[in-house]
């Protein structure tokens, strides 16, 4: 499956090396070129096309490039998956793979299309003023990193970890090269849908087939960065070099190589809802998936005296399993490699003193611990991924606490969970785990609805398809170079295209909510007139709202207060302030859509006389495929004051504003 890029014009004074490089002497070469010569070509290679791409509309640019890729995937689904029933690819597996893995990117995306600004620098967080007359403030933004993504595939969910592992990259603005274990027809026909539904897909993604883990770790640079979604067969090779790699990339391995972990609380009753939900999702990772997903849990903490009702709950979990589509279609999900290495570790196990439990001898190995694994100083190392389930009987919680404090401090998992019904314990025990852990569940004991068996497979699936969203967002970041800017308001204000307090702004003859979304400038500002409040005016809020709190009504309540006289309620005073700025007639503003960074700072009295400045902070367009008329997201920064120029009231408000028609665009 090694694809070859797409083809770009020949530099000048090139035909003849062209011609050369096209005798079959020169393809024989190619051909039989070592594998480590082509991973050197095709890193530099997608080297050089990252540092080049273009980037039409910033990180939103690509996010709804990226909407529209999953629109085409969608639409040629069926073709998709009949090269991956050629390759003995089941309806169930195509599902969770495919269909599961195209969701979670179209949600990504969708999510970054919305909350990320055009500009080239994306601001993460609100910018911070240094001082308290706001003449220096601090950002922190985001920008592209130079870089390549290696992702490495393995055969158990191919699709879904393409998907999310190229979005990643494709988000970032960086090239990705795709390392499979073998050819799969499947992956083809989706590594040739990626190129051809991408601009420039072709020159910033490529793929190999069969090569050895430890030679791309040899080649990695710092800016490159590594994505394993599963354990190819060089793992004892990758361990050796991990000390060579960027923090991020050797996190990555060392979170795929440690299991997930749970821990069951003796006050959790065998059967209740706490108790199903770990059997479910216990089960889903160990049994159905095979202990091959990321986040599988295969390993257990619980207590001596519910050991064999939670072992029992397993298999009976696995017997019902059976009979239902993802099972059955799952159960050939290990490869030879991987069920060696679990069966390398339960030998291992069995030799320090660990007991072997009876089950499904087509099921995964279950093994009782006479210690956990993976603690402090030497000792028996966590179980690897494939199908093995290590459980570990504590006698009292002293024993707990000493295993959660031993955890291993060299090797940070990914998914921890906490089933317990005690306050204290969930306080005390959520620290450790969280520490250790990439993302740490709390199981809820609310009394669960009845469900058959493919319900609670399905939800339990639910929350690992979650946990892969949130992986691919925090990857997504780490992928991208931060930088701390310093700057006046207006330097900073034009970097990140939008504004600050202390900035310019442009006084508007006509109202702002009379202008199209294209009209409209980063700091066209607006000044109101001023409104007296009024004894009527809370009496008469309180009788539409309800709200009779004794600050407002209560004079004698009210003087003994820290304010010293009734006030006016606040949502009041947002209301007011609408009615200051709001155009009440027809005009390109749609809608409300929303209110951020509501701050009350100081309190309205009977008799002050407030007044509202409107200005434009940012704006974020919203591209509508075949609308007539767009429209985009306008933020205002919301300024009121009293009679003495104190600020009462601060928001951020965010409007629908329409487009100019495109009838009227094109004439302009």
């Amino acid at each position: 499956m090694n694809v070859q890029t797409d083809r770009q014009p020949a530099p000048a004074g090139s035909s003849q090396r062209a011609k050369q490089d096209l005798t079959p002497a020169a393809n024989a070469a190619r051909r039989e070129a070592d594998p480590t010569t082509q991973l050197s070509q095709n890193l530099a290679s997608l080297r050089q096309a990252a540092a080049r791409l273009p980037v039409p509309g910033g990180f939103p640019g690509r996010a709804r490039l990226l909407l529209q890729l999953c629109e085409q995937l969608q639409q040629h689904r069926e073709s998709l998956m009949h090269a991956g029933w050629l390759a003995g690819y089941a309806p169930w597996d195509q599902h969770l793979d495919f269909d599961a893995g195209l969701a979670a990117v179209r949600q990504l995306a969708q999510e970054l299309a919305k909350e990320w600004s055009d500009a080239a620098l994306v601001v993460d967080g609100e910018p911070q003023s240094l001082d308290r007359e706001g003449r220096y403030w601090a950002a922190q933004a985001l920008t592209r990193a130079e870089g390549v993504d290696v992702l490495v595939l393995g055969l158990h969910r191919p699709c879904a970890h393409l998907l999310l592992g190229f979005s990643s990259a494709w988000l970032a603005g960086r090239a990705c090269l795709v390392l499979c274990p073998e050819e799969h027809p499947l992956l083809e026909a989706l590594m040739l849908a990626l190129r051809r539904g991408l601009p420039h897909g072709g020159a910033v993604l490529r793929s190999m087939v069969g090569v050895d883990l430890g030679l791309a770790l040899a080649q990695l640079q710092a800016t490159d960065h590594l994505q394993v979604w599963s354990t190819p067969e060089s793992t004892d090779r990758a361990e050796m070099r991990w000390e060579q790699l960027p923090g991020c990339a050797a996190e990555r391995l060392l979170q795929l190589a440690a299991p997930g972990l749970a821990v069951l609380d003796a006050s959790v009753e065998p059967g209740g809802p706490q108790w199903q939900r770990l059997v479910d999702l216990v089960a889903l990772g160990v049994l159905a998936l095979q202990g091959l997903h990321e986040h599988a849990v295969r390993m257990v903490w619980l207590p001596r005296e519910q050991l064999g009702a939670f072992h029992q709950a397993l298999q009976q979990r696995w017997l019902a399993w059976q009979g239902c589509h993802p099972a059955r279609h799952w159960q050939g999900g290990a490869d030879a490699v991987q069920r060696l290495r679990a069966q390398a570790w339960v030998q291992d196990a069995l030799a320090r003193g660990a007991q072997g439990l009876p089950g499904d001898p087509q099921g995964p190995s279950v093994v009782q611990l006479r210690q956990p694994a993976g603690g402090e100083g030497p000792g028996l190392a966590p179980p690897p991924l494939g199908p093995v389930l290590a459980l570990w009987a504590y006698d009292d919680v002293a024993d707990l606490d000493a295993a959660l404090q031993a955890l291993s401090k060299g090797c940070r998992g990914g998914l921890a969970v906490l089933a317990s019904e005690e306050p204290e314990h969930r306080r005390a025990w959520s620290e450790p785990l969280a520490r250790h852990h990439r993302f740490l569940h709390l199981l809820d004991a609310r009394p669960t609805q009845p469900a058959d068996h493919e319900q609670t497979l399905r939800g339990a699936w639910e929350l690992l398809a979650a946990l892969d969203r949130s992986t691919v967002r925090v990857t997504l970041k780490s992928l991208l170079q931060p930088c701390t800017v310093l700057a006046e308001p207006v330097p900073l204000g034009e970097c990140l295209q939008q504004y600050l307090p202390g900035a310019a702004r442009r006084e508007l003859d006509v109202h702002p909510f009379r202008r199209c979304f294209e009209d409209l400038a980063v700091g066209d500002s607006l000044l109101t007139h001023r409104r007296t409040v009024t004894e009527a005016d809370i009496a008469a809020f309180g009788g539409v709202s309800g709200d009779y709190f004794y600050m407002h009504f209560d004079a004698e309540a009210a003087a003994a207060s820290p304010f010293g006289r009734r006030i006016a309620h606040g949502y009041f005073v947002l209301s007011a302030a609408a009615g200051l700025f709001v155009w009440p007639g027809e005009g390109p503003v749609l809608a409300n859509y929303g209110l951020d960074r509501l701050r009350f700072i100081q309190p309205v009295g009977i008799g002050d006389t407030i007044q509202a400045r409107l200005t434009c902070k940012r704006k974020q367009d919203k591209p509508q495929a075949g609308s007539r008329r767009g429209q985009g997201v306008v933020v205002w920064d919301v300024q009121v004051t009293n009679q003495q120029g104190e600020t009462v009231l601060s928001y951020d408000i965010l409007t629908l504003v329409a487009k100019r028609p495109r009838e009227a665009t094109a004439t302009a």
